[in-house]
């Protein structure tokens, strides 16, 4: 079926004056209602109706349009082209719903999505002041229907004025927060503790027996690197250590303070000029004083007994190497170094052990002596044994028989039981 409003008045042309042939259609395709056919032929002669056909036809008498020309006519009204305009009735109706169905969705859609694009504080106050007059986006209107009935259709607005849809544009969006800034976990001095702690440990589990060393590692530990985990880690353990017991007469303690009252005091009997051995060295008032000599040496006018506590005190003033003490045990020489090995080094040499010691004879740890920094030293020889406290803590000893002492010649004293020092590369 065909859809024909009549060109004069608009009305439209049902299908019952179709098939009475009450209207008539020009070679355009153009159809005139019965009214207007009848307005017409009072008007004018018939032949304008249909140049050529008007002499077959009577008066008002419509000649039924082909298929081609429905096509055409159909795609006139419809806006279709000629082949979609000659489908079914029930087609197009089905065509018509899908094209009101898709400008609904669309019409709903601009209104629904391009506020969702603002805040919400937006979208409510769109909705508490709709958009006026020339604003609304679209609106529903009437179209007639194959049936004679009026069908809801979307019609857009007819001008626009370039007001936005959405009717006022709302506050701008909050900043996201900013995530916190993570700080540098690299923490270098907590790692070396920590490396530190593993070697303490991996010591103790390969020298179980030399708990001193292990000892004095976590005391060291414990005191450069407190407050770092490795350090309250290395308090904890040196706190948990359990010294073995120890025979007085290998393992001595150092005298108390009242038992140097007696001591005999050496440093008064030295003259410089006169105990030089090599290098230089001076006295200034009770301090003895050496160069930077490559082994300042000194011979002290003293000559040690078979066993004997020897205290000393010593700074080191310039330099990162090694103080020497020379000594000696019935004839046999031997040193104590303090600070050699780039000041990483403290022993008791040449020895040859006799037996294990809890304490070893070589002590190898960073930064031994600080410079210009006073320090106690006491040197304990006995019969069968050695040992050395520096500040109070011991640090090196050893089991040693006469058999075992040995010492280079070029560090010597004149006399085999005197006593002496040197330095080496370092003013002390």
């Amino acid at each position: 079926m065909v859809i024909l409003f009549c060109d004069r008045c608009g009305q439209r042309i049902t299908e019952t004056e179709q098939k009475a042939g009450r209207v008539q259609i020009n070679s355009e395709g153009i159809a005139i209602c019965a009214k207007c056919t009848e307005a017409q032929a009072a008007a004018r002669p018939p032949q304008d109706v249909r140049a050529g056909e008007a002499a077959s036809r009577p008066t008002g008498a419509v000649l039924r349009p082909s298929a081609t020309l429905h096509a055409e006519r159909g795609a006139r009204h419809t806006g279709r082209s000629p082949s979609t305009a000659g489908t079914s009735s029930s087609t197009k109706t089905v065509l018509i719903a899908l094209a009101v169905v898709v400008a609904s969705a669309i019409a709903i859609t601009c209104a629904v999505v391009v506020p969702s694009r603002e805040s919400t504080a937006g979208t409510q106050a769109a909705k508490a002041n709709p958009p006026k007059g020339d604003a609304v986006v679209a609106q529903k209107s009437t179209a007639p229907s194959p049936s004679g009935g009026r069908t809801p259709a979307a019609v857009a607005a007819p001008r626009s004025t370039g007001v936005s849809p959405v009717a006022e544009p709302s506050s701008p969006k909050p900043a996201a927060p900013t995530p916190p800034k993570q700080e540098d976990a690299y923490d270098p001095r907590g790692e070396v503790a920590a490396s530190l702690l593993a070697q303490a440990q991996a010591f103790l589990k390969a020298n179980p027996d030399d708990v001193w060393t292990y000892r004095d590692k976590l005391e060291t530990l414990k005191e450069r690197y407190a407050g770092t985990a490795g350090g309250k880690e290395a308090a904890r353990l040196f706190a948990e250590i359990k010294l073995p017991e120890v025979d007085p007469a290998t393992n001595p303690m150092p005298p108390a303070e009242s038992a140097w009252v007696r001591a005999v005091q050496v440093l008064p009997l030295v003259d410089p000029a006169k105990n030089r051995q090599n290098g230089n060295w001076s006295m200034a008032g009770c301090v003895l004083r050496s160069d930077k000599s490559m082994w300042a040496r000194l011979a002290l006018p003293y000559l040690l007994p078979e066993e004997y506590d020897l205290r000393l005190t010593f700074a080191r003033v310039d330099d990162t190497d090694c103080l020497l003490v020379v000594l000696a045990r019935r004839g046999r020489p031997f040193i104590f170094s303090v600070g050699g090995a780039n000041n990483m080094g403290c022993s008791f040499e040449t020895i040859k052990e006799s037996r294990r010691d809890i304490l070893p004879t070589k002590l190898s740890r960073p930064g031994v002596l600080s410079n210009n920094r006073r320090y106690q030293l006491v040197i304990q020889v006995r019969n069968k044994c050695l040992r050395a406290h520096l500040d109070g803590k011991p640090i090196v000893g050893c089991q040693v028989d006469d058999e075992g002492l040995s010492l280079a010649p070029e560090l010597t004293t004149p006399r085999p039981n005197q006593l002496g020092l040197a330095t080496w590369n370092s003013v002390s």
